[in-house]
């Protein structure tokens, strides 16, 4: 045999070594992946939030009032020989439905405290009730709800009828309207500033005469003293989306034929003389 031809019987050493060498090939290539999908995965992250930061504010979502449309009232009734109560109680726990329920019972407790204190001192005075005492007093308390996004106010109207004995009963209301603060308002004169006070009485009285009462306008049927003789602290309101919403009791302005009455002023009217 030739000395210098290879002997083919000898173990080649790089031929153990190829699995070895393919594993770890093979492992590399596995880190070197992840590796890459991480660096992908923060790029994504860092593009979407330098996105998010640099991107212009957006105008803010409408407020929802906390009663919304949401507002239910429950009925309650109470008869007895010396009245006949029906009134609402709000289902709710927010302020606005809270302070409303207190006003209502406390309505409701006086009345009924007063209709028994009348027929006690009547029958202790003279031994039997009068005609007009074996009627029944009648109390009737309604309840409505409206709120208003922009100013940020919440109302919630309590319209009252109430007879006492005579020929007729009374009308009026009870208006529990809170700011954006939480904070009462409890009429008209609150959140107009007292140097803007008299052309807001003017266009208070304006809209009064041109108010229509079946056949007749404001002007018409409507007390002139009464009306020369508002007073701001005395008109109740609250606000919908559109409009200053005021309340006038019956007899307040006006004969009882008119009753008790709303009136609505466009807040394009009045808007610019509020402090809300």
């Amino acid at each position: 045999m030739n000395q210098f031809e290879p002997n083919q019987t000898e173990t080649n050493p790089d031929a153990e070594n190829t699995p070895i060498l393919i594993e770890q090939r093979n492992v590399l290539v596995g880190i070197i992946a992840v590796l890459a999908i991480l660096l992908i995965v923060a790029f994504y992250f860092l593009v979407t939030t330098d996105n998010n930061t640099n991107q212009p504010d957006k105008d803010p979502e409408p407020i929802t009032n906390p009663i919304n449309e949401e507002v239910t009232f429950e009925e309650f009734e109470d008869f007895t020989s010396s009245y006949e109560v029906t009134y609402v109680l709000a289902s709710g726990n927010s302020e606005v439905e809270s302070l409303a329920n207190n006003q209502v019972k406390q309505i409701v407790k006086d009345f009924k405290d007063q209709a028994d204190l009348d027929r006690q001192m009547v029958l202790a005075e003279e031994g039997e009730l009068p005609t007009y005492l074996q009627r029944p007093y009648i109390l009737n308390i309604e309840a409505d709800s409206s709120f208003n996004n922009e100013l940020k106010t919440e109302s919630i109207e309590l319209s009252i009828y109430a007879y006492q004995g005579g020929a007729n009963g009374n009308g009026s209301y009870q208006v529990i309207t809170l700011d954006g603060n939480g904070e009462q308002i409890n009429s008209l004169a609150e959140i107009i500033n007292t140097a803007d006070r008299p052309r807001v009485k003017s266009l208070v009285i304006d809209y009064l005469e041109k108010k229509s009462f079946g056949d007749n306008s404001g002007s018409e049927v409507l007390f002139p003293e009464s009306l020369q003789n508002l007073s701001l602290q005395d008109v109740k309101i609250s606000f919908n989306s559109e409009s200053l919403v005021t309340y006038f009791d019956e007899y307040q302005v006006g004969p009882g034929v008119v009753g008790g009455f709303t009136l609505e002023i466009p807040l394009e009217e009045i808007g610019e003389y509020l402090e809300l």
